[in-house]
């Protein structure tokens, strides 16, 4: 059995996976539980864009590299798609990693 998905020429995930909620009249509906706080998909779609929005004044562009050095958090979800949503490339990186010396 073969399965193959059909994309546009252009597409970003975050159109998937954050936009379309919105667009879909989901925006009050939880997207993220974080110890005592909730989060919509329309407080992801805001905190998204703004992170969106800050890395583009920063002069990242389409294909950059970002690292992101950020405990597992509402931000780490807000970082990684901003930064998908202008065509950079998020790199998450374990902060509790240890050195190792080999």
């Amino acid at each position: 059995m073969s399965y193959s998905i059909q994309l546009p020429e252009n597409y970003n995930c975050v159109e998937t996976f954050v936009d379309s909620h919105i667009k879909e009249g989901r925006g009050n509906k939880i997207a993220i539980y974080y110890k005592d706080t909730v989060y919509t998909y329309e407080d992801l779609y805001k905190n998204v864009n703004k992170v969106g929005n800050f890395l583009k004044e920063l002069g990242i562009e389409r294909e950059n590299r970002i690292l992101l050095m950020i405990p597992d958090s509402p931000e780490l979800v807000f970082s990684f798609f901003g930064a998908m949503k202008i065509a950079a490339v998020p790199i998450p990186v374990n902060t509790r990693l240890i050195p190792i010396l080999i």
